[in-house]
């Protein structure tokens, strides 16, 4: 379904929402925070795993002070009130796009900063193992992931080697 220059998948049960952002590219996710199979919140902690990058929406008719402050740690775009006005909806959705690509913007400079860092450091470094860490760093925040390895076998001496890395927020 497509509206406003959005295409739209849209379903009402929280395992069939999971599989599709599991198997497709979404953008946002737009969930109650009530519901009888799953609620909202666990919803979006399930979406984030599967996709860290997926942004969550939640509307609600049921506001507490406790919900508001656990949708928000979750890293909700918006929380929206029941009953609501389509034209809040609309505009929920372009704000968390407009916010959504800023966001990608600054990620985009700071890669783009980390591989110039990484380009540099290849010409400098000597010894295989930091050349090894530092290309593995460079891959961990790339992936925005916290930790890695690389297994190096050297055929001639049968020797294995472990490269690791943790916390590679930052190359």
């Amino acid at each position: 379904m497509s509206t406003v220059g959005h295409t739209i998948s849209s379903t009402s049960n929280p395992q069939e929402a999971l599989r599709l952002i599991g198997s497709e590219k979404i953008d946002f996710l737009l969930t109650d925070i009530k519901m009888p199979d799953m609620d909202g919140l666990t919803l979006a902690k399930k979406a984030l795993e599967t996709d860290p990058e997926i942004g969550i929406l939640f509307m609600t008719g049921y506001a507490d002070v406790d919900t508001a402050k656990k949708a928000i740690a979750t890293g909700a775009y918006d929380y929206i009130m029941k009953p609501f006005e389509l034209s809040e909806i609309r505009n929920s959705v372009n704000s968390a796009v407009a916010k959504r690509k800023e966001i990608q913007k600054k990620q985009g400079s700071k890669g783009l900063q980390h591989l110039s860092e990484l380009m540099g450091a290849l010409y400098t470094t000597g010894d295989a193992e930091s050349l090894t860490r530092l290309i593995l760093r460079f891959a961990l925040f790339h992936f925005s992931l916290k930790e890695g390895m690389v297994l190096l076998y050297n055929k001639a001496s049968e020797q294995l080697h472990v490269v690791m890395a943790k916390g590679a927020t930052t190359c």
